[in-house]
């Protein structure tokens, strides 16, 4: 069982602490039923889906290019969803809604599960591919309290699953690879990139994703699960 006062548990941001997939999905339907169209959820998510690979690779690291891909897959999805309003407008009304935080939300057990290990003493950090709003979404949320430091893909000039990320937090946080934890949604971006800076992950998965994770790694349904392998009480499955 890892000593708390020694570990540092490092956590990715969307989709592991905070709910950030459904944000766009929630809001381009409250947009089609303004302009009087009835479109689920579901037909936005599936669309989502199909649309991504088609716009080539999305990065934080150059916000222009960031917004540029952000902005076409908008386009996209609403096209499709059978919008006659203005495109910009509602292209505008959906970035500043992503850019406000204000449409982001936890998981129902994030707050209970980050206390949970706050209590006994484990220090934690956030390290996170996401543009320059990802402190603005910790605080729009009530969860940046619980976090020493906050690295942000952008804001470092590098994105998981480079190790380097890794490797700088763990220099900031001054801990070695073998006293922390990466929790993360993403098999390559954060069970592999921590990995290769000697760090031990753990694969979380809200959402169904995967079935198993690579031989040694934990996976987690949800935060709560977290929390008990740490605790040395489950072997995440």
């Amino acid at each position: 069982m890892p000593e708390p006062s020694k570990t540092v548990i490092f956590l990715d941001a969307g989709d592991t602490l905070i709910f950030a997939r459904r944000t766009m999905h929630e809001a381009i339907v409250s947009i089609c039923r303004k302009a009087g169209l009835e479109v689920e959820e579901q037909f936005v998510r599936q669309n989502a889906i199909e649309i991504k690979p088609t716009l080539g690779p999305v990065t934080t690291l150059d916000l222009e290019a960031f917004r540029a891909w952000w902005m076409r897959l908008y386009m996209e999805l609403l096209r499709r969803c059978g919008y006659q309003g203005s495109i910009e407008e509602a292209q505008k009304e959906l970035w500043n809604i992503w850019r406000s935080g204000s449409a982001l939300r936890l998981f129902p057990d994030t707050l209970d599960a980050l206390e949970a290990l706050h209590v006994p003493g484990y220090r934690m950090a956030v390290i996170s591919n996401w543009d320059d709003t990802l402190e603005t979404a910790l605080r729009s949320t009530g969860i940046r309290k619980y976090f020493e430091k906050v690295f942000c893909s952008y804001s470092l000039g590098i994105e998981k699953p480079d190790p380097a990320i890794f490797r700088c937090a763990l220099r900031e946080m001054a801990v070695e690879a073998c006293d922390a934890w990466h929790v993360g949604d993403s098999m390559d971006s954060d069970v592999e990139g921590a990995m290769a800076a000697g760090i031990r992950p753990i694969l979380i998965d809200y959402f169904g994703k995967y079935d198993s994770a690579p031989l040694g790694v934990p996976l987690a349904r949800s935060l709560s699960d977290v929390v008990r392998i740490l605790d040395g009480k489950t072997q995440g499955k």
